[in-house]
């Protein structure tokens, strides 16, 4: 079985370099003949004017802003502080197992081995956690100024901002979790309302007998349980 794997290339679109170019000029003509007591004919402005010559130069981009080294800094500090600063090893670590899930499917494990060997020495030694994190700076200083770096880390220092740090992991997993379950239950529930009207759908629904559709709204339901995360007890002795 082979597997066809996408791989998504950047394109980098150069435009080429545009000059504004002063058209062509035009042949001279002979000077008129004048006889005497008779006035010069008028000369007539030219239908094309010669270009200026800032026309002739190549359109220039405006420099980039030079990087503000105690910004740098202060961002830097900002993601160590909120575990932003380890997001590169975090991305290289699911991106290496998204591709040993994908050839697994159709490689033998001692072949899967000996290429996933091979890919992660070279993966690292094209992109690294540090090219990951310096590719993040720029982002954050296009967004904050200095005084909201320094204020923001501030907060996240505080006995406060250092719960938050620990805790919201957790409480983005079981909020994910918590949401999944609500509105996987109700299509659930919705198909099986269906299944009168498209009996086709009857054994699409077999394997998810254990989902429990949601009440309609409205519909009296019992009281949540209070849902607090405690440390676990060691048992009694």
């Amino acid at each position: 079985m082979k597997v066809s794997m996408a791989l998504i290339s950047i394109c980098f679109l150069a435009g080429p370099r545009v000059y504004a170019q002063s058209p062509a000029s035009e042949p001279a003509q002979p000077a008129a003949e004048t006889r005497p007591g008779t006035p010069a004919p008028s000369q007539k402005p030219s239908a094309n004017p010669p270009a200026a010559p800032s026309q002739l130069l190549p359109a220039l981009r405006p420099l980039p802003e030079q990087a503000d080294p105690a910004k740098d800094a202060a961002i830097r500090h900002l993601m160590e502080v909120t575990g932003t600063a380890d997001m590169g090893e975090q991305i290289l670590s699911s991106m290496t197992a998204q591709i040993r899930n994908t050839l697994s499917r159709s490689l033998p494990p001692d072949r899967l081995q000996k290429i996933m060997d091979a890919f992660t020495q070279n993966f690292h030694q094209r992109v690294s956690p540090q090219q990951v994190a310096d590719s993040i700076v720029p982002i954050y200083a296009s967004h904050f100024s200095l005084e909201d770096i320094e204020g923001i880390t501030r907060f996240y220092e505080s006995p406060l901002g250092r719960r938050l740090v620990r805790t919201l992991p957790q409480v983005s997993q079981e909020s994910q979790s918590s949401a999944s379950q609500l509105v996987r239950g109700n299509a659930i529930g919705v198909l099986q309302s269906m299944t009168d009207e498209y009996p086709e759908l009857k054994p699409l629904l077999q394997s998810n007998n254990g989902a429990k559709p949601q009440p309609a709204p409205g519909a009296e339901q019992p009281a949540p349980r209070p849902h607090l995360s405690q440390p676990s007890q060691p048992p009694h002795q």
